[in-house]
């Protein structure tokens, strides 16, 4: 491989590791990102459970009652769903799992519900227990689909009655992918070499 190539070759290195997409960390070991817990209206939350964790040192331990909630309010502006294309986390049902939760998301001043969907729906089954699940909340599917971001988001007891408790950990916004680098279009890579003057 000739001196030029290789610089080449290091600068698309370079330039695809710029594009590739960031998540916005939201809790991992803690809130981070400017997002505000305070929202939160539950009086049974723990944000540094040692209990069960997915990673790091702690995670968030819930337990739903009496539509009582676990709630972020976003930064200033709020969140573009032009830039998120979903809601990604990590929930651990306890050793009883199949909670009844929904996940709500809000606009506005004062927010508005703007899009709901059960955490058992994104999931296709009863929370399970003893064990940590992914889930991903797109926000381009429905009942998800939210044109204008949101300004909050929860999850939200859905059974009135005390259930048994649930872990949260290593939640996130899922950035869209950017659009490709114009230096890989045109078929770059298959260009003839150019020798420079020596």
């Amino acid at each position: 491989m000739s001196l030029q190539r290789a610089v080449v070759s290091l600068l698309l290195i370079a330039t695809a590791t710029t594009a590739a997409a960031a998540d916005l960390v939201i809790y991992d070991d803690s809130t981070k990102n400017g997002f505000d817990q305070t929202c939160t209206w539950s009086p049974d939350v723990d944000f540094a459970s040692t209990a069960t964790v997915h990673s790091g040192d702690y995670a968030i331990r819930f337990t739903p009652s009496y539509f009582g909630g676990l709630s972020w309010c976003a930064p200033a502006g709020g969140i573009s769903t032009e830039i998120y294309r979903a809601l990604r986390f990590w929930i651990h049902g306890g050793s009883s799992g199949g909670q009844v939760i929904r996940l709500t998301f809000l606009n506005g001043e004062p927010p508005e519900e703007v899009a709901s969907v059960l955490v058992s729906d994104l999931i296709g089954g009863p929370i399970p227990a003893d064990m940590w699940t992914e889930v991903t909340a797109s926000f381009d599917v429905d009942p998800l689909i939210i044109d204008e971001g949101f300004t909050q988001f929860h999850f939200r007891d859905q059974n009135k009655d005390p259930q048994p408790e649930v872990y949260f950990d290593d939640i996130s916004l899922v950035e869209r992918n950017p659009p490709p680098d114009l230096i890989f279009a045109d078929d770059f890579e298959d260009t003839p070499e150019t020798i420079l003057p020596r």
